[in-house]
C-alpha cells in the first residue's frame, strides 16, 4: 500500500518548475537547514493536478536517500518534465517544500522556490509564496525567512494567488 502522503511534495516541486513565469519567490534561504532534510514517504507517488484554469498536471516524487526527493513534472502540453530535487520541512504544523531544478545539462542552480503543501486523504493542494510579498519584508538569513512565513501562514498575501489541486493517481 502506497503512503497517501506523497502527493504534496510532488506537487510543491512541480511548482518549482512553474516559478520562473509565475512569479514565485526564488531564494537561497530555507526554512530549516539541510542537514535537518528528511523525506516523509507519504510524499512518495504519483499524483495528477490541475490549475485554477484546468490544465493537467503530472507529478512523481521518488525517494532519492531518506533526506531527498526526486521529482517530475509535466504539464499536459510540455513535451518535456521539469525536473527536481526537493525537501521538506514543517512550519508550525504546515508542510513546505524547498525545490529546486534540475536542468539537462548538468548545471545546479544555487537557489530554490517554496511551495505550501496541504493534503487531506488523497487530496493535495499547492501554493507557491509570493515574491513581492517576501522582497517587501526585507527576508536576508534563514532565520527572517522562518519568522516571516510563521507571522503569515494564515495571510492570504503570502502566496502567490496560483493553487494547483489534485489526488493522487489509482493503480492500473
Amino acid at each position: 500500500m502506497r503512503n497517501r502522503k506523497a502527493l504534496p511534495l510532488l506537487g510543491l516541486v512541480a511548482l518549482t518548475m512553474l516559478a520562473g513565469s509565475l512569479g514565485c519567490y526564488e531564494t537561497l534561504f530555507r526554512l530549516s537547514p539541510v542537514a535537518d532534510a528528511k523525506v516523509d514517504r507519504a510524499l512518495c507517488g504519483d499524483w495528477e493536478l490541475k490549475s485554477q484554469e484546468g490544465k493537467a498536471v503530472f507529478l512523481y516524487v521518488r525517494n532519492v536517500d531518506d533526506h531527498f526527493y526526486s521529482v517530475c513534472w509535466k504539464g499536459q502540453d510540455e513535451e518535456k518534465p521539469l525536473v527536481f530535487t526537493a525537501d521538506s520541512t514543517m512550519v508550525a504544523g504546515v508542510r513546505f517544500v524547498h525545490a529546486r531544478a534540475l536542468p539537462d545539462d548538468g548545471s545546479l542552480e544555487d537557489s530554490h522556490i517554496i511551495m505550501r503543501v496541504d493534503i487531506e486523504q488523497d487530496h493535495i493542494t499547492l501554493r507557491n509564496i509570493d515574491k513581492a510579498f517576501m522582497e517587501s519584508r526585507g527576508v536576508t538569513s534563514d532565520d527572517t525567512l522562518r519568522q516571516v512565513v510563521e507571522a503569515n501562514l494564515g495571510n492570504n498575501e503570502l502566496y502567490d494567488g496560483e493553487v494547483y489541486t489534485g489526488d493522487r493517481m489509482k493503480e492500473h
